[in-house]
């Protein structure tokens, strides 16, 4: 068997399984779109209070400055992660979206 549910309109790719299948109904039809986990590496800053902020994120050798949090919130992506706390972030004058693991992971990632 290929493919097996594992959460309502995910189906996970037992070959690849940071890669997943998400069926979304638009108009009534549903159609498919590929949703990948990207680790990312983030200079972070951790103040007194516990609050953690992204200050660089770091893809391919390359540092991209943080310009500013938008948001915080606890928005799950459809990909295999760990409690994440979503960042809507400015990097480099554009609006990104990446994902922060809880215990005891605490990876940061992104979605495709």
């Amino acid at each position: 068997m290929r493919k097996r549910p594992t959460r309502n309109n995910v189906i996970n790719d037992a070959q690849d399984p940071g890669v997943f299948v998400l069926r979304l109904p638009i108009g009534g039809a549903a159609y498919n779109r590929y949703v990948e986990r990207i680790p990312i590496s983030v200079i972070e800053l951790c103040d007194e209070n516990g609050e953690i902020t992204p200050l660089y994120v770091v893809k391919d050798g390359k540092r991209f400055a943080v310009e500013r949090v938008i948001s915080r919130s606890k928005n799950t992506p459809p990909v295999e992660c760990v409690s994440p706390t979503r960042y809507d972030c400015m990097v480099d004058g554009r609006k990104k979206i990446i994902y922060r693991d809880a215990f005891p992971s605490l990876k940061w990632f992104s979605v495709r």
